[in-house]
């Protein structure tokens, strides 16, 4: 019967579904399977869901980390401009350089995680 429900949702094999199909028509399990097929379904679509829920929440943490890489130099750039101090160019390059990958592994991540449901619902 879980092969039934294998060859239902992962495979395109017809051939091989047709063959199970009628095994079970045979053993006298087709309101079992049928039960069985909708606890399959119900799962599936739970699983893409929750999924699905993942995306935004971690594209808006990944935006929160990127930002933390930026508020130690807020006060550096202060005082530049005031004229007081000097901005360290090491420092500053490496924390712009984690602010961009952070933010674009983020995107990057919420993109993935949107293509797999997309995939998934399919």
């Amino acid at each position: 019967m879980s092969t039934g429900i294998i060859l239902t949702y992962y495979q395109s094999n017809r051939q091989k579904l047709l063959k199970v199909l009628s095994d079970i028509k045979e053993k006298g399990l087709v309101f079992e399977f049928d039960v069985a097929l909708e606890k399959a379904e119900l799962l599936k679509n739970a699983f893409i869901n929750f999924i699905d829920s993942l995306a935004i929440p971690m594209a808006r943490i990944s935006n929160m980390l990127a930002y933390t890489f930026l508020i130690p130099l807020v006060p550096e750039l202060y005082e530049m401009a005031q004229g007081y101090g000097v901005v360290d160019l090491k420092e500053f390059t490496i924390r712009i350089v984690a602010f961009i990958g952070v933010t674009f592994s983020g995107n990057l991540i919420k993109k993935l995680i949107k293509a797999m449901v997309n995939r998934f619902k399919s």
